[in-house]
């Protein structure tokens, strides 16, 4: 995706190179597939708290990321009417500059008329955006239509009383700031605020059964920042929108296993990222990993191997893989660590 939550697609070389970053007690990326539901569609909860001015435009890409991987795979999301109802009372009633006055008004009015209707006016937003265009900022997300929306308006919808009945995901932030940082980029200067923030995800059957949950805690503050993505909203909105990727994915772990696939114990593998970056790894004797790169080895977390699908992870599980063997020469799969989700294949190395 494009724009500052934009995930950047990291080779094993990054991940190796952040230990520092990693420690044991470091939470678990979440499951492939948790995201994925056979009705392909869904009402999207929204909560937010302590939204400001200097906040929203942060988490205003949240929920577009959040679009983004739910539409790209065809679902139908249903906002909340009470969602879109605090929306357009925002840009009605909050005091905004003079330029900006005008168009939050008038993005209001194409609120409130879809509150009327029972329908979201796509072509009233529509209107708006070609009328103001960059001007209608990622701040107003998921209204704003134009070059830099990577959703698909079309799958998005309001909820009504057909839709009482489907699975719901549900998305809750609580926000703060500080004041008063430096950062060697600057982010607004002296007296710099850096946002915080907690939350939780959670997606819950037809009837309210849980069947996922995932709490953010706030991120470690520190004295200065080398720019916005150093920053804890930062880290924390690109986990949450790391692990939406990640349940999009279908799992192959889900998949029936052959159980009588050989063991790759023993064997070594050239492996081939999205980035191109070159490297190797060998699944040695009761779960050691190893990974070679620049003429260096390195030690890994381990690796388990199930029938045909193989797991494994780096730096405490920093990075996390899960692959499939389509044949015992070739397998291939996904990685994930905090900045994003990669695919790889990997060659065995006949010896």
């Amino acid at each position: 995706m494009k724009g500052p939550a934009s995930m950047r697609l990291l080779a094993l070389t990054a991940s190796l190179l952040l230990a520092s970053s990693a420690h044991a007690g470091q939470q678990a990326y979440a499951p492939f597939g948790w995201l994925r539901i056979k009705e392909e569609r869904l009402v999207l909860r929204i909560q937010q708290q302590g939204l400001e001015a200097g906040n929203r435009w942060r988490a205003a890409r949240i929920v577009g990321d959040i679009l983004h991987e739910l539409t790209g795979a065809g679902y139908h999301v249903f906002f909340e009417p009470s969602y879109v109802k605090a929306e357009a009372k925002y840009f009605r009633k909050t005091s905004h500059p003079p330029f900006q006055k005008k168009m939050d008004h008038a993005l209001a009015g194409c609120l409130e008329r879809s509150l009327k209707s029972n329908r979201l006016d796509w072509e009233c937003l529509k209107k708006l955006s070609a009328e103001y265009g960059d001007q209608l900022s990622e701040s107003r997300w998921p209204w704003s239509i134009g070059s830099a929306t990577d959703f698909d308006p079309k799958n998005l919808h309001l909820q009504s009383s057909r839709q009482k009945r489907i699975p719901m995901l549900e998305l809750k932030t609580d926000w703060s700031g500080r004041s008063g940082y430096r950062a060697a980029i600057p982010l607004g200067g002296e007296g710099l605020t850096v946002w915080n923030l907690s939350a939780t995800l959670r997606l819950k059957g037809g009837r309210g059964k849980v069947l996922f949950e995932r709490r953010y805690t706030k991120g470690e503050e520190s004295s200065s920042y080398a720019g916005w993505s150093d920053t804890p909203a930062a880290q924390i909105a690109n986990r949450i929108q790391a692990d939406v990727k990640r349940g999009m994915i279908p799992s192959k772990a889900a998949k029936p296993s052959r159980r009588n696939a050989a063991s790759i114990a023993g064997s070594r593998w050239s492996v081939k990222s999205d980035n191109e970056l070159d490297h190797e790894i060998e699944f040695g004797p009761n779960g050691k990993f190893l990974y070679y790169q620049d003429g260096k080895t390195h030690v890994g977390d381990g690796w388990v191997q199930d029938g045909e699908i193989v797991r494994f992870s780096v730096n405490h599980k920093y990075a996390e893989y899960e692959a499939e063997l389509s044949s015992m020469r070739v397998m291939s799969g996904f990685g994930m660590n905090k900045d994003g989700v990669w695919k790889w294949t990997a060659t065995r190395i006949l010896e």
